[in-house]
């Protein structure tokens, strides 16, 4: 999504001079899965997972067992997991729930297509060591985004989600201020990241 914002801001005459890219590979350098076939049970399962993931509760939802359920009752079965968990508002409805999980199934299924010919855009990734399952082989240190810009690695502590939360959080916080600094300071152009 930053990427696309930078292209469309030049393309109506803006000076963009780094984009920040927090640990995502290209789009271009990732697998397309296939969800066609996912009824709302395996897409409760797969939120609940990646909430799982990020906020470390154990909300014990597997596809196998919400199918169990009726569909009305799946969502009810997930707002009741998340609520005993204290992580949903207890004066939400099940509306808010489902409209979640709506903008989860379309953030999934996005695909995102690379411009032919894309603008000059600088790109700062700021990357954690491990590689996200499924990356192309050929993707290198960059995850495939030096096919579209020039690009600066960040190495940051942690991982895929651990990186945003503390301790680590602070130096990924500091390394994207030290980008941001000498984009402004140096007009656009970023020189090496330097690890602190």
């Amino acid at each position: 999504m930053a990427y696309e914002m930078a292209q469309q801001l030049q393309r109506e005459g803006e000076e963009v001079p780094l984009v920040a890219i927090i640990d995502t590979p290209a789009p271009i350098n990732m697998p397309r899965r296939d969800t066609g076939d996912w009824d709302d049970a395996r897409w409760i399962a797969e939120l609940a997972r990646r909430i799982g993931e990020l906020l470390n509760p154990e909300l014990n939802l597997t596809a196998e067992a919400l199918r169990e359920l009726p569909t009305g009752q799946q969502v009810d079965r997930f707002k009741s997991a998340l609520l005993s968990a204290g992580l949903f508002p207890g004066d939400a409805g099940t509306d808010h729930l489902r409209n979640v999980l709506a903008l989860f199934k379309a953030h999934s299924q996005v695909r995102y297509r690379i411009p032919q010919r894309p603008l000059p855009t600088r790109i700062a990734l700021l990357r954690t060591q491990s590689d996200p399952s499924g990356l192309a082989a050929d993707a290198g240190p960059s995850w495939g985004w030096s096919a579209v810009a020039e690009v600066d690695v960040c190495l940051v502590p942690g991982e895929h989600l651990s990186a945003l939360r503390p301790p680590h959080v602070q130096v990924l916080a500091d390394r994207l201020a030290a980008r941001l600094s000498l984009a402004q300071g140096a007009a656009g152009r970023v020189r090496e990241c330097q690890p602190r």
